[in-house]
């Protein structure tokens, strides 16, 4: 299966896994991520994608609906990654859901210690398809 937009180009090969039907909230300012994330779960009836641009839209979404996993941008305007993190950590939907951030940057030794208190993953981008799709299918397939 391949996937072309003008910024990037991946192909995914099938690998085999199976999943029960699954929720992931996507919470990242950029569009293109967003629908880079989208393109590569499509293909799987079983997985619902939720994005959201705004963090503080995000955190009133995981006060009212139960997710499987969470992909969060660190960088963005109102809530940062680690807050919107916090957010999600602190309702009784969601606190024991797997919470994916992703940067560029380098994150402190505090912001490392604070994602570990929340038991998330840290994925530094710009990120590689095939190795995150695969990163996504583990975690799903090991709620």
């Amino acid at each position: 299966m391949e996937f072309k937009d003008s910024s990037f180009y991946f192909d995914i090969h099938n690998i085999g896994f199976e999943l029960e039907k699954k929720k992931i909230l996507i919470v990242d300012d950029s569009h293109e991520f967003s629908f880079l994330v989208v393109s590569l779960m499509k293909f799987h009836d079983d997985i619902e994608i939720v994005s959201e641009t705004s963090s503080l839209k995000a955190s009133e979404i995981v006060e009212k609906s139960a997710f499987d996993l969470f992909i969060i941008d660190y960088l963005m305007d109102e809530l940062n990654g680690l807050e919107l993190i916090e957010k999600i950590k602190s309702t009784s939907l969601n606190k024991d859901r797997k919470c994916i951030l992703l940067t560029a940057k380098d994150l402190s030794d505090s912001e490392l210690t604070k994602l570990n208190e929340f038991n998330g993953l840290y994925t530094r981008k710009p990120i590689m398809p095939n190795e995150f799709y695969k990163q996504i299918i583990d975690i799903m397939n090991n709620e």
